[in-house]
């Protein structure tokens, strides 16, 4: 009977730790996509796919810092850059900043400027990505740290989407 107890004990622990615990991080996931996707309001939920958006960008710079650690994977770390976090804050302020001046300069003469510089900055990350490639990881980081930085900033602004990309005939000169 005593034996019995504890197969019962062993195989509840082992239900909890194996299906339980990994059942209800992955609800937490699909329960936020579908709030994103449910949510009322043009801005809302816009505001709640970026945060979906941020969240698996943040994903991801989890996942890059910790190929070390990941065992059987030990030729990733040779061929991907691992990130590195300096960089990626300067990026997420970077990111930032840029979607804050976009937002405002869409409609003046100074969005020429700032065009020029995201043309001529993604040219030169691009060219440097795949053919220099001894700035790889500051590349990686500071590209995943801009697109984190624009995301927050639609999720707190969500109406700078239309601030930018919307028609022209709708500003107010």
């Amino acid at each position: 009977m005593n034996s019995f107890l504890n197969f019962i004990y062993q195989a509840l622990i082992i239900a909890g730790f194996w299906f339980l615990i990994p059942l209800i991080m992955a609800w937490l996931i699909f329960m936020s996509i579908r709030i994103a996707y449910r949510v009322a309001g043009e801005y809302n939920k816009i505001s709640a796919r970026y945060g979906v958006n941020t969240g698996f960008g943040i994903f991801l710079i989890f996942f890059f810092f910790n190929i070390p650690s990941l065992k059987g994977f030990e030729s990733l770390q040779n061929i991907i850059a691992i990130p590195k976090l300096w960089y990626i804050g300067i990026g997420i302020l970077v990111g930032f900043l840029l979607w804050w001046v976009l937002r405002l300069s869409v409609y003046t003469k100074l969005v020429g400027f700032v065009t020029l510089l995201l043309v001529s900055a993604g040219l030169i990350f691009l060219y440097s990505y795949f053919f220099i490639r001894i700035f790889n990881d500051f590349l990686i980081s500071i590209n995943i740290g801009i697109i984190i930085g624009i995301w927050l900033f639609i999720i707190i602004k969500p109406e700078s989407l239309k601030d930018i990309f919307g028609p022209i005939e709708q500003h107010k000169h």
